[in-house]
């Protein structure tokens, strides 16, 4: 039975058992004497021309008629999702602006869990005594775009 977008799939090593040879990519055996035979999954392989992404998904099931039903409605499901739009917040382009946001990267705010860096207080404000000495010398209101090694210069020789 060859279904479109339906693959048989080694989870061991992650490779597709090719239709032509029913070989296993990991163990290069005749997929029926693989040692790893117990790790043969079915896998769907459905590409979403609006995402521009192709979905895929593993199914546990030993029966062809539910795995043809799963197949299908996993089909029709991914076709129907469209792209998500992520809405960026526009980047600060003014010096004071840009080291707010920097601060508030270095103290971990609005990041999320696995982002966070932990720093300690007394780094965080030698960084922020720095950068606002730096501020002072450069003006708060300078776009950054603009900031050239006379800016810095003038920070490092006062």
């Amino acid at each position: 039975m060859k279904i479109k977008n339906l693959h048989k799939f080694c989870t061991k090593c992650n490779k597709v058992i090719s239709n032509k040879e029913a070989t296993c990519g990991g163990s290069a055996q005749y997929a029926r004497n693989c040692p790893n035979k117990g790790k043969h999954r079915f896998q769907s392989r459905v590409y979403n021309p609006q995402t521009k992404k192709t979905l895929t998904k593993c199914w546990d099931v030993k029966d062809k008629k539910e795995l043809l039903q799963l197949h299908l409605d996993f089909e029709q499901a991914a076709k129907r999702t469209k792209p998500v739009k992520v809405f960026k917040k526009p980047f600060p382009t003014i010096l004071k602006d840009c080291i707010s946001l920097y601060l508030d990267w270095m103290q971990d705010i609005d990041l999320p869990e696995h982002e966070h860096k932990n720093l300690s207080k007394d780094y965080i404000l030698s960084v922020k005594k720095k950068l606002l000495k730096f501020m002072e010398a450069a003006g708060k209101t300078i776009h950054i775009r603009s900031i050239n090694n006379s800016h810095v210069g003038v920070c490092l020789c006062s």
